[in-house]
């Protein structure tokens, strides 16, 4: 019986192809930076029915010094819960 059937919980991943782009290394001060905006990954997943999402580290270090509330809004404004670590 698939699991689904028999109450287990199922997580699905949301693929976000190229939403971090990482330092090649040619430049020291290089740094990783998002490719799209967590407001779109959100609406996205809201849109096609993720209840909740994960944050990855890379993501969640662009909302400190002040702005975790800033993060908590995104995900508020697109109805999806932040689901802990990615």
């Amino acid at each position: 019986m698939p699991a689904d059937q028999r109450g287990d919980r199922v997580r699905h991943s949301l693929p976000t192809i190229n939403w971090v782009r990482l330092p090649d290394g040619s430049d020291p001060d290089q740094r990783h930076y998002a490719t799209q905006s967590v407001q779109g990954v959100l609406r996205v997943a809201a849109a096609v029915g993720f209840p909740s999402v994960g944050v990855d580290t890379v993501t969640a270090a662009g909302f400190v010094d002040g702005r975790e509330d800033e993060l908590a809004g995104h995900f508020r404004t697109a109805g999806v819960l932040l689901r802990n670590g990615a």
